[in-house]
């Protein structure tokens, strides 16, 4: 489904944002904080979610068409599509959002030797390590001579509730975290309802 970008005014930012889906329920809020901005998101995933309660999408302030400035520590520092360090006991880990080369490639734990042979080729041979993200999958597996890491997601897992994440020290351990979904709600239609109300205007 398609919406109208609106916008609203709070604390003084005017905000981009878009409303859709049904008309009663709890907002369902998305913040865009980094890169991108509303087109960003998927609409197939958006228009299941809208299915049964109200989606909001909001730019962050300093973000695509939302005025100010970006607020967080993340600002002063350069962003960039990837980032390695050295991780104990696993090497020169590399992290990225997707794959190292691309930050929308999709790449699972079963796919082939030779898409995982493409999707790493060009690394610096020192690179042991590859953390990613993007399919919200967790896994762990060995290609081409270099360990790959998939965490999972917090805000978005794939398969069973609660937050997934990876220690990394020396070794690899997928963990997942319970948490209190409602309350997770409440705190975040609390925390959005200056925005919440003007939007729905």
């Amino acid at each position: 489904m398609t919406a109208p970008t609106r916008f609203v005014t709070a604390n003084g930012i005017r905000y981009a944002c878009r409303r859709f889906g049904a008309e009663t329920g709890t907002p369902l809020v998305f913040l865009q904080h980094f890169r991108g901005g509303m087109d960003h998101w998927d609409p197939a995933v958006m228009d299941g979610l809208a299915a049964n309660r109200p989606v909001m999408l909001f730019d962050n302030t300093g973000v695509a068409s939302s005025s100010g400035q970006t607020r967080t520590p993340w600002k002063r520092r350069p962003m960039t599509r990837r980032r390695s360090l050295p991780v104990h006991g696993l090497g020169k880990a590399l992290f990225c959002h997707a794959t190292p080369r691309d930050d929308e490639e999709v790449v699972l734990v079963d796919s082939r030797l030779d898409r995982w042979r493409e999707v790493l080729s060009g690394l610096d041979t020192d690179i042991r390590t590859v953390v990613c993200g993007h399919t919200h999958m967790p896994f762990v597996r060995l290609a081409h001579g270099r360990l790959v890491i998939n965490p999972g997601s917090i805000g978005m897992p794939y398969g069973r509730a609660g937050a997934h994440w990876a220690l990394l020290d020396p070794g690899v351990e997928l963990r997942s975290t319970a948490f209190d979904i409602e309350a997770a709600i409440t705190q975040v239609t609390q925390d959005s309802a200056e925005i919440v109300r003007p939007a729905a205007a």
